[in-house]
């Protein structure tokens, strides 16, 4: 379903963008200045386009009127870089070791039976993979947040599950990716050697080569030879009243240990069935409206239940107006 594009999410995908592009430049050229001028870059190829080719052409529009408010495009552009200028500080770019980050914006698969009947394929986008090749192979999966650090000042009990809910995609990821070293344990991840349905669920081609480039021999068990170590979120703003944060928005990060990497699975593995249980109940309702978990500000979705007709995935009217 089709929804507008909002500052927030627009200021999300283009700091991703540079974030990974500036990898693409040699150490020396990781500039702030490059970094910030790659977010430029690709701003300016979408800001002046006609409305029916660009998702982001609804942006900074006077509701009423439809014209375009300079002011406040030069107020989200200068947050945004500001944003990227809070990341440098916390971590150059430029003393990133080789061979990391060693992927980026990688799309990752795993399935899981739900029942005799019913299997579940999840799939999801990584931001960054790092790896510590020594003795064995630590990997760390790298998550960019442009929202704000969350400011851990409640009960434990709160604050713990604020923690865990953050932390839920990242976990998701660390499942599929420990799925995917067990499909590709004694099997050839070359490009072209397995069927192009099975290939996605395997680790892919690039990232073994690399790994195996800088271990200088073939990895045959990945399971044996690779530990997912850290799962990582790197923040690029805080809370102003953040005690946790040594300067006022600056940028910072959460980890989340991997310790019992057997254990870790178990558990996400339920939460993902249990989840998908809840889903598919949900949807043999058959009502739009009966779902009302969705608290995320920038989300549509409040408004867009209201539109459907009770007990029918069909739009109303309303609905259609909605989505203008």
């Amino acid at each position: 379903m089709k929804t507008e594009t909002t500052p927030a999410l627009a200021r999300g995908i283009f700091c991703h963008s540079a974030l990974e592009e500036v990898f693409d430049l040699s150490a020396e050229d990781r500039t702030l200045d490059n970094l910030q001028n790659l977010f430029r870059r690709e701003w300016g190829r979408h800001r002046r386009v006609d409305p029916d080719d660009s998702a982001y052409s609804v942006l900074f529009r006077d509701d009423a009127t439809k014209k375009y408010n300079l002011d406040e495009e030069i107020e989200w552009g200068t947050a945004s870089i500001d944003l990227l200028e809070n990341y440098y500080r916390l971590e150059d770019p430029s003393s990133v070791p080789d061979p990391n980050p060693l992927m980026r914006e990688m799309w990752c698969h795993g399935s899981t039976a739900l029942d005799d009947d019913t299997t579940v394929t999840v799939r999801g986008k990584i931001d960054r993979i790092d790896v510590d090749v020594s003795d064995k192979i630590r990997m760390s999966i790298i998550d960019y947040k442009t929202g704000k650090k969350p400011n851990f000042k409640y009960s434990c009990e709160t604050n713990e599950r604020i923690a865990n809910e953050q932390f839920f995609k990242m976990r998701v990821y660390f499942w599929m990716l420990t799925k995917m070293m067990e499909n590709t344990d004694g099997r050839p991840t070359l490009p072209g050697d397995e069927e192009e349905g099975q290939r996605k669920f395997r680790l892919p081609w690039i990232l073994s080569e690399r790994i195996e480039e800088s271990l200088g021999r073939k990895v045959d068990r990945w399971t044996d030879e690779v530990e997912l170590t850290n799962l990582r979120l790197m923040f690029l703003s805080s809370h102003v009243g953040d005690r946790a944060v040594e300067e006022p928005g600056a940028a910072t990060y959460l980890d989340y240990p991997i310790r019992r990497r057997d254990e870790e699975f178990a558990a996400i593995d339920e939460e993902i069935r249990s989840l998908v249980g809840d889903i598919k109940r949900l949807v043999d309702l058959n009502d739009t409206r009966a779902f009302e978990h969705c608290d995320w500000s920038y989300c549509s979705c409040h408004q867009l239940r209201a539109g459907f007709e009770p007990s029918k995935v069909h739009w109303t009217e309303e609905a259609r107006e909605l989505l203008g």
